[in-house]
């Protein structure tokens, strides 16, 4: 996990125009592989405004995850991913859930701009490329923490442990340096497009001392699988304006509640040194 410093960095694709709708701002790429093909999901807007973002989706031409990539076929120009309700959406992520059917995640509002609320919504995939079901907003910011200068849910992960699907998600402003944390939805039952079987949780991961506006939370196993790291950003000023523009990526180990739930702690203190992944204790649960 430590070689990520001394990874190269590779440009997998360009926009063709940037009158194109995927033309500028590019937000939030996650690549995952999807039965056995690479694919890339980013939010994009044509009109260099950051208030008519929609979902994109590339598609690997080889087995290599560093390879090239074009826009996906997805019955609409560029690759767009079609939503019944053509809103506004950023931040894709697709994951498989507990039932064994993929989902696509996203934040999302019920306008075609960027207008608060910002929710997540959820909706079952036909494949990597298609949507299956319509949208369906299955959380809202309304607590204390998620609105923070803006009611805002965003950067949606979503994972299976122990048969219960997890969301986590950054809430409130992004653009102030002490506004952004994170919180966490779960659903122990199969019927995922039902808002009232997801329940929330949170912070689960808040500024603390010299760090500020953590999100975006990734988990992932060192290569043993003895440990589990939180990769997430940070920012280690306050007075930053636009905060996000002061963003650095950082990780730390993490922990597991029997039950499945992450531990995150608190995020640590820039420049504090850490031991390497696998030179810690084994332990990886901790009790509830």
């Amino acid at each position: 996990l430590t070689g990520i410093i001394d990874a190269p960095l590779k440009t997998v694709w360009l926009p063709r125009d940037r009158h194109d709708p995927n033309g500028t701002e590019l937000w939030a790429p996650e690549i995952h592989k999807v039965n056995g093909r690479w694919y890339i999901y980013y939010a994009a807007d044509p009109k260099r405004n950051n208030q008519r973002h929609r979902l994109f989706v590339l598609r690997a031409a080889t087995s290599d995850p560093l390879g090239a990539y074009q826009e996906a076929d997805t019955g609409a120009p560029h690759g767009a991913l079609l939503t019944s309700d053509a809103h506004w959406a950023i931040d894709p992520d697709v994951f498989t859930a507990a039932d064994g059917q993929l989902y696509l995640a996203w934040s999302c509002t019920n306008f075609r701009d960027s207008r608060f609320p910002q929710r997540i919504c959820l909706a079952r995939m036909r494949d990597p490329e298609h949507l299956a079901t319509d949208p369906v907003p299955i959380s809202t910011p309304a607590e204390r923490w998620e609105t923070r200068g803006r009611p805002i849910q965003e950067g949606p992960v979503g994972y299976v442990r122990n048969g219960i699907t997890y969301i986590t998600y950054s809430a409130s402003a992004s653009w102030i340096a002490n506004d952004y944390a994170v919180g966490i939805l779960q659903n122990a039952t199969t019927d995922l497009l039902n808002p009232a079987k997801w329940s929330k949780a949170g912070p689960i991961f808040d500024h603390h001392g010299r760090t500020y506006g953590p999100g975006s939370v990734v988990f992932v196993p060192n290569s043993e699988g003895t440990e589990y790291w939180n990769f997430y950003h940070a920012i280690e000023s306050s007075n930053c304006a636009p905060a996000y523009d002061c963003r650095d990526i950082r990780m730390q180990r993490m922990w597991w509640t029997p039950a499945g739930l992450p531990v995150l702690g608190f995020p640590v203190n820039p420049r504090v040194a850490l031991a390497d992944p696998g030179a810690a204790s084994k332990d990886s649960v901790i009790a509830p």
